[in-house]
């Protein structure tokens, strides 16, 4: 006849904290694995990688922080400035054509002055002997 044992010290009952059953097994299989540690409960690669009490999913959790900050102020600025990410440098660049223009001008005045003055020589010209 089958008899059914209710006393959790009992090998043979399979629950409990006794040990022999296959449920036993796979626990103790699983806490002496090579993938984790008992004392913090990390991977290996983490301990071996990252300091103490740090995760790769804490990791990859700051990393998209900053990354969505850095798009957030991204999108701010690019709202600030409506859209026109090159106004600075393009205002620079008018601003040194002007500049340009302004010297090339004043060479002109100076050449043609100096010109008359010499009787049509150009400034620096050696006087024919």
């Amino acid at each position: 006849m089958l008899e059914l044992r209710t006393d959790p010290s009992s090998p043979a009952s399979g629950s409990g904290t006794g040990s022999g059953g296959p449920f036993d097994k796979r626990h103790q299989a699983a806490r002496d694995s090579t993938l984790t540690d008992t004392s913090d409960g990390r991977l290996w690669l983490e301990k071996a990688l990252l300091p103490p009490g740090m995760t790769f999913t804490r990791v990859v959790a700051s990393g998209l922080f900053f990354v969505m900050l850095y798009a957030f102020v991204f999108t701010i600025w690019y709202i600030a400035v409506g859209g026109d990410t090159c106004s600075v440098e393009r205002q620079a660049a008018d601003r040194a054509e002007a500049e340009v223009l302004r010297l090339r001008a004043e060479l002109s005045a100076l050449l043609s002055a100096g010109a008359s003055s010499f009787g049509g020589a150009a400034p620096g010209a050696a006087a024919p002997s």
